[in-house]
């Protein structure tokens, strides 16, 4: 599975989920290769690790943020606890520095494909459980 948990990234106390994603799903490795996994599915990882206890959780995981009732609501919903998520991709870097925005250009063949667009950052915004 590529979802992990990192101590070293956030010293706000949220537990880091790393993995590919979009504002409906994640990405998860299986001994069969990946699959798209849904909040249910994520939301049974997470509480599976042992190293979960319970604490905020932070989405390293393209657009999981981009939508109000996308993936990042419905993980909060599922999980009781605040979710941290980006509203666009996330740019890492070896620093450990996060940048959150579009790419420069959506023309594959262009040199600036994968370059972050900083006049267009996006952020990590927090959803919170909304009971229904």
């Amino acid at each position: 599975m590529n979802a992990s948990k990192r101590r070293d990234v956030d010293s706000d106390g949220f537990f880091d989920v790393i993995a590919h994603g979009n504002k409906n799903e994640v990405e998860v490795f299986t001994p069969n290769g990946p699959v798209a996994a849904d909040q249910r599915v994520l939301a049974k990882l997470i509480k599976s690790d042992p190293n979960y206890g319970g604490q905020p959780i932070r989405l390293l995981s393209c657009e999981t943020g981009s939508c109000d009732l996308g993936f990042a609501q419905n993980l909060a919903n599922k999980m009781g606890v605040p979710v941290k998520a980006p509203t666009d991709l996330v740019w890492a870097y070896g620093d450990g520095k996060m940048v959150v925005a579009p790419r420069r250009s959506l023309d594959r063949n262009s040199p600036l494909f994968n370059q972050p667009n900083l006049s267009r950052q996006g952020e990590f915004k927090i959803f919170k459980q909304k009971v229904q």
